[in-house]
């Protein structure tokens, strides 16, 4: 389950709207089973400090977009929009 996260009322910046997303991943209670799909699905879980990094992984994957479009697209995949 992607954590919530309200696009519609934030400026359109691109920034911005990473900004909220990343933040709305930082806040997501990750549960055990939330880390064992995201280790299948992202390969993001460490072992070594047990934690998930799936905000250092949507901020290495936003730098590649190559469009906006793609860049919202790739917002979408991590988070539930509202």
């Amino acid at each position: 389950m992607k954590p919530e996260c309200n696009l519609t009322e934030a400026d359109g910046n691109v920034f911005v709207l990473a900004g909220k997303v990343s933040k709305a991943l930082k806040r997501a209670t990750r549960s055990e089973e939330r880390c064992e799909d995201c280790h299948i699905k992202f390969r993001c879980y460490t072992e070594r400090t047990g934690a998930c990094y799936l905000v250092e992984e949507f901020q290495t994957r936003l730098k590649e977009c190559g469009s906006y479009d793609e860049a919202l697209q790739l917002m979408m995949e991590y988070v539930e929009v509202v």
